[in-house]
């Protein structure tokens, strides 16, 4: 099963995919005196240019964990004021394509006091050289930090935390200052090199200590911290999140995260475990009473920020969904690209298996799952093949499934979304079978593997027939 919360998730996190509800059409502001040091006077233009077929646009900007603007970009030039602030980070995406950019805007780098960005078919850029070259390779090293946390997944964390230490050194070397670059920004700035080593110097200092009554000391969220220092300690942070979380022989792994991370980012770590597959929903507990999920609300109880109400609002619809969650029907997409409304009876029991093109153990558990289809299809069980695919993704999963007999049916993220399946299901991981019983109930435990649904429905069949 891929862990989406090293894949997907990971990455939905550096690209900061989950942006706010994009509600706001136009944003003309310049008062962020409240979340944001600033010297009076001094501010940044953002131009934002829509120059797009696509009415899909949003801007999401944020100095550290405090979301700035957050909205929808008219097909138009949205114009941002910003005060000078220690950094920030500007993610720029399209919802109905792969099309994103990531900026972040240092004081140290930025040459100019208005910027232009600029989103067509094609891509996004942006006016000044330097800030695009800095972003780069902040984004670089952002990227880079799943692949060395995955690598490490199986050394001990004291070893893990070593190696992110020298990480952080070889990724940080200042060639000269930046203020006296001419060019082009080629490091990272020193103000987030010292925050960085201060942050895994702090884990070291927990783990080494204690992890029961871990070390008092500075933590990254109370300082005057850049947008860019803080959005790698956060990736390292739910990195280690997910190391931890996903060795399922350590029973007590919730509350080693919650002692060693649980002050950083709380809002954070209870959103990542709620959203990644560290965390499955009918898997890793089947009651909302039992430790993991009330761990999971104690910690998005410590703030009304963001990721907080945002980890409240999943877990809410993960205790709606172990709890027996009815589903009557659904819309997704045929092969010939036709919107259905896939009803479901009542009198019928169907196993959903959900899946991606992109997912290599999807496509290595594909052909068991086929097969699977067409031993159940004897006992009467509707067997419902339902891809998550970009749109970019359509040909390529027609392509894959060929002329097969059986039902599949594709969603497009982002599509749907008041009625999609993947959300109603809490879906996180693939692939997921889901095997829903008569009267449109959610038959709990999931079954993890392809192997494991032949018996679940069979004996639902044999229970019916007695």
């Amino acid at each position: 099963m891929i862990e989406i919360g090293y894949i997907v998730a990971l990455v939905q996190w550096l690209r900061v995919a989950y942006c706010l509800p994009l509600a706001i059409c136009a944003v003309h502001t310049a008062a962020h005196a409240q979340l944001v040091s600033s010297t009076p006077g001094q501010q940044i233009e953002v131009r934002i240019i829509v120059d797009s077929r696509s009415s899909q646009w949003g801007v999401r900007i944020t100095n550290r964990e405090d979301t700035v603007v957050s909205a929808h970009l008219p097909p138009d030039t949205t114009r941002v004021l910003l005060r000078t602030a220690p950094s920030y980070f500007i993610n720029i995406s399209r919802s109905d394509t792969n099309l994103w950019a990531n900026y972040y805007l240092n004081p140290a780098v930025v040459s100019c006091s208005s910027l232009v960005i600029t989103c067509t078919d094609n891509g996004v850029s942006i006016s000044d050289s330097r800030v695009r070259d800095y972003s780069r390779i902040v984004q670089s090293f952002v990227d880079t930090i799943p692949q060395i946390l995955f690598q490490m997944r199986a050394e001990p964390l004291d070893v893990v935390l070593v190696r992110l230490d020298q990480t952080i050194d070889e990724r940080c070397t200042h060639v000269s200052p930046l203020t006296a670059f001419n060019v082009a920004a080629t490091s990272i700035d020193p103000a987030a090199h010292k925050a960085l080593k201060q942050f895994v110097g702090n884990l070291r200092t927990r783990l080494q200590t204690s992890m029961k009554h871990p070390a008092s000391g500075i933590l990254l969220r109370h300082q005057q911290m850049s947008a860019e220092s803080y959005l790698l300690a956060r990736t390292m942070a739910l990195g280690i999140a997910q190391i931890i979380a996903l060795d399922r022989r350590d029973k007590g792994r919730w509350d080693r995260i919650r002692s060693l991370l649980g002050d950083f980012c709380p809002c954070e770590v209870a959103y990542s475990f709620i959203t990644g597959s560290a965390v499955n929903p009918g898997v890793d507990f089947s009651s909302c009473d039992q430790p993991l999920p009330r761990i999971i609300d104690s910690l998005a109880s410590q703030s009304n920020g963001y990721y907080c109400r945002e980890a409240k609002r999943e877990l809410s619809e993960a205790c709606q969904t172990i709890n027996g969650r009815i589903v009557k029907e659904f819309e997704a997409l045929n092969r010939n690209g036709t919107k259905v409304r896939r009803q479901l009876s009542p009198d019928s029991v169907y196993v959903l298996h959900f899946w991606g093109t992109w997912c290599e153990p999807c496509i290595r558990e594909y052909d068991a799952a086929m097969s699977i289809s067409d031993s159940l299809a004897l006992y009467g069980v509707n067997f419902i093949h339902i891809a998550n695919e970009l749109p970019s993704g359509t040909r390529q999963w027609k392509q894959f499934i060929g002329d097969a007999s059986a039902e599949h049916l594709i969603v497009h993220p982002g599509k749907y979304s008041s009625n999609s399946i993947f959300r109603a299901l809490h879906i996180n991981s693939y692939p997921s079978f889901v095997v829903i019983g008569k009267g449109n109930r959610e038959v709990l435990p999931r079954p993890l593997w392809a192997s494991a649904v032949i018996d679940r429905a069979r004996q639902l069949i044999q229970s019916d027939q007695r």
